[in-house]
């Protein structure tokens, strides 16, 4: 650095802090240039959201559902992060996408969360904004709840429909930009929901507190060479018997469970899951500790390809298991395509 561009920049750190000692030489200057870095970027508590752009069209979907109440079309978001923790912001860093597409179709569900269950979301997923969310965290942000699930909340009020009876919406969602905002008390009592006067969560907290926003980690793969993160997820196939047992299954919680563990699989979250042996090498098992104890067995090709051969519970599990090899062998014979 040329001397009088480095007399400036020493001037311009004694103006911003306020005088002080002269700086002597260059280990000076990288201690006051550290020490201004963090007077410019206090930490402090950090909320960051992504609002939806094509919200009217959700809203619109919503009410066909049977919505009579719903968040406005404007304040549709999912949350990336919430940080009750103060964080420097600048280390959190920004994605650099200002837009993120998430395509017709792939695994969605609605369920109901929080500590009283009045916060009806849809759940998406997205490999985007879970390593985004984790490479905020690993800048040092907190997180109060055990894991992350991507979801945009619908509606607050009582007079939403069986969510049983919901068709979740499955059209393409785009989300805007990230909006990093400090966390606000008294933020319940500021925004109201869209035909009722009523205490909603606002862009700038998290929804359904206390509820639960995702599985454990589990098997999703983590890459974390140069410090960045890639969630490696899975194309999820079915086979036409899975479908036709999963249409069956008449408990709607045990309904919502197994959508709900098919699309965290599909972002590479397989959780709970067997490796069976013997003639049934090649297959495993997705278990769901919920009424009679659920079991999805499956398949992989390669390294990123789901198989789903056929589904039951512990009462039928010799009879299924059979029947997963003999689809197994099938497809071996057939092809995955055919």
């Amino acid at each position: 650095m040329p001397l009088d561009a480095l007399s400036r920049l020493r001037a311009a750190i004694e103006k911003a802090k306020g005088g002080g000692s002269p700086l002597s030489d260059t280990d000076d200057l990288v201690v006051r240039l550290r020490d201004l870095r963090k007077g410019l970027s206090t930490p402090r508590p950090l909320y960051v959201h992504r609002k939806l752009r094509n919200g009217k069209a959700l809203i619109a979907w919503a009410k066909e559902q049977g919505f009579k109440t719903t968040v406005p079309a404007e304040e549709l978001h999912v949350t990336i992060a919430c940080s009750k923790r103060p964080v420097d912001w600048m280390a959190a860093g920004s994605h650099g996408e200002g837009q993120i597409v998430i395509p017709e179709g792939g695994p969605r569900m609605m369920e109901a969360l929080g500590t009283d269950g009045s916060a009806k979301m849809l759940l998406i997923a997205s490999a985007t904004l879970r390593w985004r969310h984790q490479a905020i965290r690993d800048a040092g942000a907190s997180w109060d709840w055990p894991e992350y699930q991507p979801h945009i909340t619908i509606s607050y009020a009582p007079d939403a429909p069986d969510l049983a009876t919901v068709d979740p919406h499955r059209r393409e969602i785009v989300l805007g930009p990230e909006t990093f905002e400090e966390i606000e008390e008294g933020w319940a009592d500021q925004l109201v929901e869209k035909g009722k006067d009523q205490p909603r969560h606002p862009a700038g907290a998290p929804d359904g507190q206390g509820g639960r926003f995702a599985e454990n980690p589990g098997q999703r793969l983590e890459d974390q060479a140069d410090g960045n993160y890639s969630y490696q997820g899975f194309t999820i196939r079915r086979s036409a018997e899975f479908d036709r047992w999963e249409k069956k299954v008449g408990d709607p919680v045990a309904r919502r469970r197994i959508a709900s563990r098919i699309l965290r699989a599909e972002e590479g979250n397989l959780g709970d899951v067997r490796a069976l042996s013997g003639k049934a090498a090649g297959i495993s098992e997705m278990r769901i500790d919920h009424g009679p104890g659920y079991r999805l067995y499956f398949t992989r090709r390669e390294t990123t390809l789901i198989f789903l051969l056929c589904g039951g519970d512990k009462s039928s599990q010799s009879r299924d298991l059979k029947r997963a090899i003999q689809i197994r062998d099938d497809l071996d014979k057939r092809g995955i395509d055919a």
